[in-house]
């Protein structure tokens, strides 16, 4: 029997919104933007969807904005307000442990003249909000720090940053990735000071290929994409409404989220409980405060990729937080910015965990972990 912890990659998509998506495939396939009878029943679904987000969001439909996943939700987020703001700066401050959809963007704006500051977490992996302010500058047009880290669960202080920056200069725009929240942590961008921020579907059980953009004002961001106009124009590009339909319905079971919190938290403390009395070999990365869903560990000087290999072999899934080919192995950027050695750094494994697993393959899990270090060490 199959059994999945890598939930931080990505969810099995619920039953109800895989239907709700076929159905909307085969029934509904006009386009949106058409006049006639078809679109304009298309147009309804994209409406309810809007509405259905916003809600989720504590929010209005007028400030969700479809796009095709994560990724594009961050390019469009930091390339979108990097642009807008061009002629009143060119400064932005960011963190060394963001998404690579964000910090691989920071290179092609350096080559257009942008100035790109990183601020380092701490050695468990928080962002000090007041190693950020210090970093502010006149010029300064835009601030992005992801809210749940991927790889240690890690929950940053971004009320906080963005209260303080605004305070200095009303001026920056910031935005989050919260892509791992919702579901697991409280989702309310506004609540939480966000000018902009990018979610998925796929990470919360809805379709792959979906995902959406949350922003306070629309001039915050200037488009990425050039051609139909579609989302008011910021986002051009017929919209994936069977994808969208079925990210809808995905969000309406998060209005659940404190009992799936309780329940996903619940297996969570029951692994690291049974690693830290059973496995002393296990260091866990991830700190107290920090989703539910996440656990960071290292078996120092065992590459991530052999156990999540012989844990493979048995049929259960979880990822590893590094990336090897062959013997040059490469550690997690996000540890050696914590300050882990490289053997702790390269042999990091995530388990992250869904409404979905029990206590049952929890125990499978470490008692098969057990098995295979016995083997491996």
């Amino acid at each position: 029997m199959e059994i999945y912890f890598d939930n931080a990659a990505t969810t099995r998509v619920s039953e109800k919104a895989a239907k709700v998506a076929y159905q909307t495939m085969l029934e509904n396939y006009g386009n949106p933007s058409s006049i006639h009878n078809k679109g304009i029943d298309a147009d309804k679904i994209l409406k309810n969807s809007r509405r259905t987000i916003a809600d989720y969001l504590r929010t209005k439909p007028e400030q969700i904005l479809f796009t095709s996943g994560g990724t594009e939700a961050n390019n469009l987020a930091i390339q979108g307000a990097a642009g807008i703001r061009s002629g009143r700066g060119n400064h932005i401050i960011s963190s060394q442990i963001e998404h690579p959809s964000i910090y691989e963007q920071f290179d092609k704006l350096r080559d257009s003249g942008y100035d790109i500051t990183l601020v380092s977490p701490d050695s468990s992996g928080f962002i000090n909000p007041e190693d950020v302010i210090t970093e502010i500058r006149d010029d300064t047009i835009l601030i992005s720090i992801m809210y749940v880290n991927n790889i240690t669960g890690a929950i940053q202080p971004i009320a906080e940053i963005s209260k303080k920056a605004k305070k200095l200069n009303s001026d920056i725009i910031f935005h989050s990735d919260m892509i791992q929240a919702p579901g697991k942590v409280e989702t309310v961008p506004e609540k939480l000071e966000v000018d902009l921020a990018s979610f998925s579907g796929h990470k919360f059980h809805g379709p792959k290929g979906t995902g959406f953009l949350y922003l306070r004002e629309d001039h915050y961001i200037e488009p990425i994409l050039y051609g139909g106009g579609q989302e008011r124009e910021l986002r051009s590009g017929t919209e994936n409404l069977p994808g969208i339909a079925g990210m809808a319905e995905a969000i309406k079971d998060l209005n659940k989220s404190n009992e799936f919190n309780n329940s996903i938290n619940k297996i969570k403390n029951h692994i690291i409980n049974r690693i830290e009395s059973e496995i002393p070999e296990i260091i866990i990365n991830t700190p107290d405060k920090s989703a539910p869903h996440i656990i960071n560990a290292s078996i120092p000087g065992l590459p991530g990729e052999v156990i999540v290999n012989a844990l493979n072999h048995n049929d259960i899934y979880i990822s590893s937080g590094s990336a090897c080919a062959g013997t040059n192995i490469k550690t997690d950027h996000v540890l050696e910015a914590m300050g882990r050695d490289d053997k702790i750094a390269s042999s990091s494994i995530r388990i992250s965990i869904s409404k979905n697993n029990t206590e049952q393959e929890a125990n499978r899990l470490i008692n098969t972990l057990k098995e295979e270090l016995n083997f491996l060490l």
